[in-house]
């Protein structure tokens, strides 16, 4: 019989917000949300109201490019390391402006392939009048046009998981 004080401490069993959820149709990962510390625990509880999906949480860009909602970069995979330095560069920039650490969430969402999206080239002044009545809409980061934005509008993002990268 092993020696219980010689015996190695058994891990603690992993909680919910440990493992990704489950690739399938109905919740996939779309890509990366750089913030900061101040707001990143309830944006992984789900918790979200203006003061996450306003300019602070997309890097301290006042004028935001697709109106009020939660922005992420989007990423091939999660090992997309393009997108993923992106979003570190506006959590650095969420970190300057709150003072607290920079952080990059996943951004998972169910019924991704359901959501009615919007592909927009351009900025907010153009934007088509009833763009808030898609689920998201998608298009260039400016000042990054290699990249691609995904801006959740605010009646979906109950529809979002987000967790520590």
């Amino acid at each position: 019989m092993p020696d219980p004080e010689k015996t190695s401490p058994q891990p603690e069993p992993e909680t919910e917000t440990d493992n990704p959820p489950e690739q399938t149709d109905d919740f996939q990962f779309v890509g990366f949300h750089g913030t900061s510390r101040l707001f990143a625990q309830d944006l992984v509880e789900g918790i979200f109201d203006n003061s996450h999906v306003g300019t602070v949480t997309a890097g301290g860009i006042t004028s935001l490019q697709f109106g009020l909602g939660l922005y992420v970069v989007k990423a091939i995979g999660e090992t997309d390391v393009n997108a993923f330095g992106l979003a570190q560069y506006f959590a650095f920039l969420a970190q300057y402006i709150t003072n607290r650490d920079a952080i990059v969430l996943k951004v998972y969402a169910t019924g991704f392939k359901q959501m009615r999206q919007l592909y927009y080239h351009g900025n907010r002044a153009n934007l088509p009048e009833n763009y808030l009545e898609y689920d998201y809409v998608e298009g260039p980061i400016t000042s990054f046009l290699d990249y691609t934005q995904i801006k959740f509008n605010p009646h979906i993002l109950r529809q979002l998981r987000l967790q520590y990268s």
